[in-house]
């Protein structure tokens, strides 16, 4: 009986750990350029323009439209309710109620 228990919690830890890496490894990944993914790049950007592209700009016009999908989930992204909230009080901002915060979203 107790050999049982044991092989049983073994089966179980075992399929966990397989579902873990199957979401971890199955992630769809980013367009990369030169070793950095898409998502560096755009870190990169200049925040002012200059008379010549940037290294940064140069490896995002390489990725081109494979970058489209990501960019368009980035753009339509909107933190969590609680996460908005939390901004607004530790960001030193206005500090919104949730009710305001609901309000603003409608």
């Amino acid at each position: 009986m107790h050999k049982r228990r044991v092989y049983l919690i073994l089966g179980v830890v075992g399929l966990v750990l397989v579902g873990v890496l199957a979401a971890v490894f199955s992630r769809e990944r980013e367009p990369e350029y030169g070793g950095k993914r898409l998502s560096e790049w755009v870190e990169r950007l200049p925040w002012t323009p200059e008379d010549k592209p940037s290294e940064a700009e140069d490896a995002i016009r390489s990725i081109g439209t494979n970058g489209i999908p990501y960019f368009l989930a980035w753009i339509a992204y909107e933190p969590p309710l609680w996460r908005q909230w939390w901004y607004y009080y530790i960001g030193g901002g206005h500090a919104a109620s949730k009710r305001e915060i609901r309000a603003n979203k409608s």
